[in-house]
C-alpha cells in the first residue's frame, strides 16, 4: 500500500491530527518533482494537477487565496528550495 492509500484509508475512517489535503498535496508534489526528473511528462502533468487541486482544497478550507502563478517551473524551484538541506536520496541516484 503507497502513502497516498494510507492518507485515503485514514482520512475515510476519519483519524483525526493531520491535515489530508496539504499531506496529500505534499505527496503529489513530490511525485512530480521525480516524474520530471525522470521524464515522465504525463505522469508529471498528472501529479502537478493533482497537488493543485489538493493545494486548492486546503486554502478553501483554510480560507486562503486559491494557489496562483504556480507553473511547473516554479513548483520545481520552490520545492528545490525547500529540500536543498534535505538528504533525499533518489536525487543520488
Amino acid at each position: 500500500m503507497n502513502y497516498l492509500d494510507i492518507l485515503s484509508k485514514e482520512e475515510s475512517n476519519r483519524v483525526q491530527g493531520l491535515d489530508y489535503d496539504m499531506a496529500k498535496t505534499i505527496v503529489h508534489e513530490r511525485l512530480f518533482l521525480i516524474y520530471r526528473k525522470m521524464g515522465l511528462t504525463n505522469k508529471m502533468e498528472s501529479e502537478f494537477r493533482k497537488g493543485m487541486h489538493c493545494l486548492a482544497r486546503f486554502d478553501e478550507k483554510n480560507r486562503l487565496p486559491p494557489p496562483t502563478n504556480f507553473t511547473y517551473e516554479t513548483l520545481t524551484e520552490a520545492l528545490e528550495k525547500s529540500e536543498r538541506d534535505i538528504d533525499v536520496r533518489w536525487k543520488k541516484e
